[in-house]
């Protein structure tokens, strides 16, 4: 669960610095699950992301999601 979320966002945003149309500066957000993924895309630091707001999602998946399940 979640466990490709890092690699996925980070090729993610290669994708999309890639197109003509982007000006690489990108912004993310999402809530619950979607936080999650943010926070993860986040945390690879792409120089393309420029600001992401996550709502409601958990910081820690280990934490918060593969303890209690």
């Amino acid at each position: 669960m979640y466990c490709d979320d890092a690699a996925d966002g980070e090729d993610t945003l290669d994708w999309i610095a890639g197109q003509p149309w982007c000006n690489r500066m990108v912004g993310m957000s999402g809530s619950s699950a979607g936080a999650t993924t943010t926070f993860a895309a986040a945390s690879t630091r792409h120089p393309t992301l420029r600001a992401f707001f996550a709502q409601a999602g958990a910081s820690s998946i280990y934490d918060h999601v593969a303890l209690t399940s």
